[in-house]
């Protein structure tokens, strides 16, 4: 079919009734009322109307709208296309984890009524679990990487670790404590501590591990607060005997006693030498 000395291949492209340009198939939407035919209009002129209507009733589209997210609708449409999941799987996921976080254990919260958020692999695409806002937001951030999430974990207790130190002399940092003892960046300070600082530094530990079970502390937040507290009271219970940690000397570098031990134990007669393993010797 000719018009205007255009050509019309009917398999690749229309004509449009409303403006008249010859357009791709793919411009026209199929009818709802079948699955083969298109429309007549293109959709830029189908969607005039409707984009018309939306700029004269604004506040019309918005109750519509917000009606639409209420009534639940625009969720279960959600979990359809992306997870394959309706409403009885996802109440059956739920069950399943308490109708809590499966990371956090908290009950899921969200503005537009939400309880929790379908977790899913990004490379299968399969369903993990049920995750709050946080939880889900923070494996996003870290882009699901278990080495990010480890190294994120680790630093978490290096930081909370530093502060109990803070705390237990006095404010003075471990950096600071390295410097006054002299001791070596690569070397720990435990191996230069004497001992009735490192037996302190033991016994705020075990407190801050007791009260993290007792209290049901969760969050990094509240055990590192915790963990400061102990040191904080063992601090104050060596500064009521007149020890001040920060003060004392430096014992012997650990290192050097057991590689002194080792050197005797092998100058030590075949009859007393300690059995590979053992905790005593054997008799001479």
């Amino acid at each position: 079919m000719k018009k205007e000395g255009i050509v019309e291949p009917l398999a690749q492209s229309r004509r449009c009734s409303k403006c008249e340009r010859l357009l791709p198939l793919t411009e026209f939407a199929v009818k709802r009322s079948s699955h083969t035919k298109l429309a007549a209009r293109c959709n830029r002129c189908r969607s005039k109307p409707a984009v018309t209507w939306n700029l004269r009733y604004p506040e019309r589209v918005k109750a519509a709208q917000r009606r639409f997210i209420e009534s639940g609708k625009a969720r279960l449409g959600r979990l359809r296309r992306q997870y394959g999941l309706d409403a009885a799987d996802f109440e059956s996921w739920a069950q399943k984890q308490g109708d809590v976080c499966a990371i956090c254990r908290e009950p899921g919260s969200s503005t537009r009524g939400a309880r929790l958020h379908v977790d899913h692999d990004h490379s299968t695409g399969l369903v993990r679990g049920l995750l709050c806002t946080n939880c889900n937001r923070g494996l996003g951030y870290f882009k699901d990487s278990v080495e990010r999430l480890i190294d994120a974990a680790e630093y978490l207790e290096r930081f909370a670790a530093r502060s109990g130190d803070q705390a237990l002399f006095g404010g003075v940092t471990t950096r600071q404590m390295k410097e006054r003892l002299g001791v070596p960046d690569s070397r720990p300070l435990a191996d230069f501590l004497p001992t009735v600082t490192i037996k302190a530094k033991d016994f705020a530990n075990e407190i801050t591990i007791h009260n993290t079970t007792e209290r049901d502390l969760r969050s990094e937040s509240e055990i590192a607060a915790e963990h400061v507290e102990s040191n904080t009271e063992v601090r104050r219970a060596l500064e009521r005997r007149g020890i001040r940690p920060e003060s004392l000397p430096a014992a012997e570098d650990v290192k050097k006693v057991e590689r002194r031990l080792r050197s005797e134990e092998r100058k030590l007669p075949g009859g007393t030498r300690r059995k590979k393993g053992g905790a005593g010797s054997d008799e001479s």
